[in-house]
């Protein structure tokens, strides 16, 4: 883990990883307050689109719907702000098919 106060992208980088390890052998508590701390450390709205992709999905698998609802909230206020972004053009792709990809995490539960 960082440590304790520890903010700089090496921090970022090092909850990435463990928000990807804890989901990958199915702690998805884990990996949720992995992608938190990431998101807490996020810089931009580039940095803040990856926690949120991941969370979003988690929460909605775990039933927590309402939280998993908020975090889709702040994406799409994220996506507003990448497209303001000077590599929109380079990776917004990227960007949109993480967004639909959120909405139906959600939305096929239904």
């Amino acid at each position: 883990l960082p440590a304790p106060g520890d903010t700089g992208p090496q921090a970022y980088q090092a909850y990435a990883r463990l928000r990807v390890y804890y989901a990958d052998i199915g702690q998805l508590q884990q990996a949720i307050e992995m992608a938190k701390m990431q998101l807490s450390l996020a810089t931009g709205p580039g940095q803040e689109h990856g926690p949120l992709v991941s969370i979003i999905p988690m929460l909605a698998t775990l039933h927590r719907d309402d939280e998993a609802k908020k975090y889709l909230a702040q994406m799409e206020q994220v996506m507003g702000r990448l497209r303001n972004a000077r590599v929109w053009e380079q990776r917004r792709f990227a960007w949109q098919a993480g967004l639909a990809r959120v909405r139906a995490s959600l939305d096929m539960r239904y």
